[in-house]
């Protein structure tokens, strides 16, 4: 008889810890049942190629400006209270003439808690074009409440790699408060 109860208990334990894995690619056209945990997976390895590191210079047209990004990703992440999914955050630094505007290397660790982030998340708005991701975008230190949508477009163009940077916001780009990181650039992989 305990061992019944103890098969019982842990069919129990098992069903109320299962979870429905989905690929990261299906997040926004999957509609979810309540009461089931999801957990969105990079399961295709769709986010691979947004990963490492890439560099904005434009030396034709102010080539003292430079944006160094590490994009990385992290598995499992808690969302919200019932789900999990595998999200890209990022680091940053950003120079112009030599002189630091925004350096997120030394502050940023992988293991921070997702809120600590300002660049993080990451889905596919069409499953069948997973070239084109998109994450959060909030706010820069010192901007107050800044938030926006960062879109990241992947091509490979030969043998060079490159992400197409273009972040939305809700403010007015001319507005006073803006984000200090250039809103449209073209990264290339490094």
């Amino acid at each position: 008889m305990k061992i019944i109860t103890n098969i019982i208990l842990l069919l129990i334990i098992n069903y109320s810890f299962g979870q429905t894995i989905v690929p990261i690619e299906d997040r926004k056209t999957t509609t979810e049942v309540e009461g089931n945990t999801y957990y969105y997976k990079d399961v295709n390895g769709e986010f691979n190629k947004f990963l490492g590191d890439w560099k904005y210079q434009n030396n034709a047209t102010n080539p003292t400006k430079i944006v160094e990004i590490s994009f990385f990703k992290r598995e499992m992440d808690r969302v919200g209270t019932g789900g999990y999914e595998d999200e890209i955050f990022a680091r940053i630094k950003y120079t112009e003439n030599d002189i630091i505007i925004y350096n997120t290397f030394p502050v940023l660790q992988p293991a921070l808690n997702t809120r600590d982030w300002n660049i993080f998340g990451g889905y596919f708005t069409d499953p069948t074009n997973t070239n084109k991701l998109k994450l959060g975008y909030y706010s820069e230190p010192g901007l107050g409440g800044t938030t926006g949508q960062l879109e990241l477009n992947y091509s490979n163009l030969g043998n060079e790699e490159q992400l197409h940077w273009k972040v939305f916001t809700w403010r007015d780009t001319n507005e006073e408060g803006s984000f200090k990181m250039p809103y449209e650039m073209t990264l290339v992989k490094q």
